[in-house]
């Protein structure tokens, strides 16, 4: 009997994707998990908090998880159709890292645009507009550690 290994094989499929009910109630829970550790670590530091920020509390978190989650299918999808088995070191590097800033360019700017509609929507305090948008955005980029 023949073994079979990865040259042998076309391109790869995923056999079993994970269902999309399931990777959603996997982000949910990750989101309620965040939810109560926030919460906890605003009461343990006694941090002054608007009533609104128990209303936007839950929201962030639950989003936070929901963004890797949507594209998820995506990034498995292009992992597949385009394998880098037989790249180099520095081209699996280079895809990879552009990858990666990609996604947390996505992710925090959909994380900024959230915490600015609620704070219009549900108010609270709003950031001070001391700094321009870049700056604040790149503040929020780098102290979040999306990527």
């Amino acid at each position: 009997m023949r073994s079979l290994n990865s040259a042998d094989m076309g391109p790869t499929t995923m056999a079993n994707p994970i269902p999309r009910r399931a990777m959603f109630c996997i982000a949910t829970a990750f989101g309620i998990s965040s939810t109560v550790q926030s919460a906890l670590i605003t009461r343990i530091n006694s941090e002054p908090t608007h009533p609104s920020h128990w209303i936007q509390l839950p929201i962030l978190n639950l989003v936070y998880w929901y963004v890797p989650a949507l594209l998820a299918p995506l990034i498995m999808r292009l992992a597949l159709r385009h394998e880098l088995a037989r790249a180099s070191s520095w081209q699996q590097l280079a895809v990879h890292g552009t990858g990666a800033i990609t996604y947390s360019i996505v992710h925090t700017s959909a994380m900024f645009a959230l915490r600015a509609l609620l704070a219009d929507i549900v108010g609270g305090p709003l950031p001070t507009p001391s700094r321009s948008f870049w700056v604040r955005a790149g503040s929020e980029y780098f102290t979040q550690f999306d990527w």
